[in-house]
């Protein structure tokens, strides 16, 4: 059945906690199919199976909701969208069509405080899912009410990509096709008492530049280390016995660049190198080092 006028208004003020439970394909009571589609700044939709059944055209309803029942369906199957927005259409995976990105074992864990490589779990990850590239975004809001990823591809508008939460463990999960590394994002976030705050993540992999504070999406790492024979190397040391001159130093405020911009490692490497030859030190010791607004 079509979507009933609270629902739909939820929607559209971003206060539906359980996006799921509404958008994408769902098998109604009587045993018909229906799809839902959130497409932002749409003017008109039309499902394409991936298998090549017949299309579908969805009926407008509201601010960008677009839903329609599917004939002979007998169950759930992969899709497209052919969107239209001011004139082109292109075609779009439904974020609303995958399934839980995020393992129970990893989040058991998670909620153990056993976890120790939480770096993999949340945060943004650039991956493939079911064929589409796209970023999985996952961030522990235990007491929001709603969270939503908020970047440059949606106008940094909770509205449109509201996040599946994953009870009983607290964190919010969403995998979004065609977001990939270089972009920016924060997490809109509607508290438990109704506040709304917009927060960069705890688990970014990069950030904007200070005072600019959004999140940055970050594709695998693509740097190969050369230290392999200085690796081998320090097996063979005793560092009990070896003399050590420690020089501790906090990367962020050491040296800067041209007009008080903060260098990039590749920038303070030599320097610090040059610096600790220098002054006869041997070791370095680095304040945590971490990517984070100011």
């Amino acid at each position: 059945m079509a979507l009933d006028a609270a629902t739909l208004t939820a929607l559209e003020r971003a206060e539906v906690g359980d996006p799921f439970s509404v958008l994408g394909l769902h098998r109604e009571g009587d045993g018909t199919w229906w799809i839902r589609a959130w497409q932002r700044e749409a003017d008109a939709i039309t499902l394409h199976p991936r298998d090549g059944g017949p299309a579908v055209r969805l009926e407008p309803r509201g601010d960008c909701l677009f839903e329609s029942a599917i004939p002979h369906c007998s169950g759930a199957f992969a899709y497209e969208l052919a969107v239209t927005r001011r004139g082109e259409t292109h075609r779009v995976r439904d974020p609303y069509s995958f399934w839980p990105q995020l393992e129970e074992f990893d989040l058991q864990r998670f909620a153990a405080g056993g976890h120790h490589h939480l770096e993999h779990v949340l945060g943004a990850c650039v991956c493939e899912v079911d064929g589409a590239q796209g970023t999985r975004f996952a961030v522990w809001a235990p007491n929001a009410q709603r969270v939503s990823v908020v970047g440059e591809w949606n106008g940094f508008d909770g509205r449109w990509h509201p996040m599946r939460r994953r009870d009983p463990y607290g964190v919010w999960e969403l995998f979004i096709p065609d977001v990939g590394a270089g972009q920016m994002y924060k997490y809109e976030i509607h508290g438990p008492g109704g506040e709304l705050r917009v927060k960069a993540d705890p688990y970014a992999r990069h950030t904007e530049t200070p005072p600019a504070t959004a999140s940055i999406v970050v594709g695998p790492a693509q740097h190969e280390w050369s230290d392999e024979a200085w690796m081998n190397a320090r097996r063979e040391r005793d560092p009990l016995r070896t003399p050590m001159a420690t020089y501790e130093v906090h990367i962020g405020s050491w040296q800067r660049g041209e007009g008080d911009r903060h260098l990039t490692y590749a920038e303070i490497a030599p320097r610090l190198i040059e610096h600790c030859r220098n002054c006869g030190f041997n070791w370095v010791e680095f304040l945590p080092l971490a990517a984070h607004p100011f």
